[in-house]
This record gives structure tokens, C-alpha cells and sequence, in this order.
């Protein structure tokens, strides 16, 4: 079986219809299918669940 991962760690299989798919080593969780046309709009949404996760953090002390 071929690894479909890039040099950054990124997972890259255009013809993986699966969005979100197990990283190479199972234990250590699950990795976005960059190449599905969902995946912008999946990146963004974990960006901003990110970043408001940390702001939350800094101004509701």
C-alpha cells in the first residue's frame, strides 16, 4: 500500500473520498485528506475553532 503523505506530513489522495482519514500511525489521531474539495472549508473551520479557543482563553480571564 502507497502512502499518499507529502513531506510536511500532509495527507494528499485525490482519489480518497474520505475527508478526514487515520494519520499513518493510528494511535496518534486523524489528519484532513488535503486534496478533497471539502478540505479548505474544514482547515478554516478548525482555524477559527483554534483561534477562539485562544482568544476565549486570553480575554475571559
Amino acid at each position: 500500500m502507497q502512502h499518499k503523505y507529502t513531506a510536511w506530513g500532509f495527507y494528499n489522495d485525490p482519489a480518497d473520498p474520505r475527508l478526514v482519514v487515520p494519520k499513518l500511525n493510528p494511535a496518534l489521531g486523524w489528519t484532513v485528506n488535503v486534496a478533497h474539495p471539502s478540505s479548505r472549508h474544514a482547515l478554516v473551520m478548525m482555524a477559527i475553532v483554534l483561534v477562539g479557543g485562544i482568544a476565549g482563553s486570553v480575554f475571559l480571564r
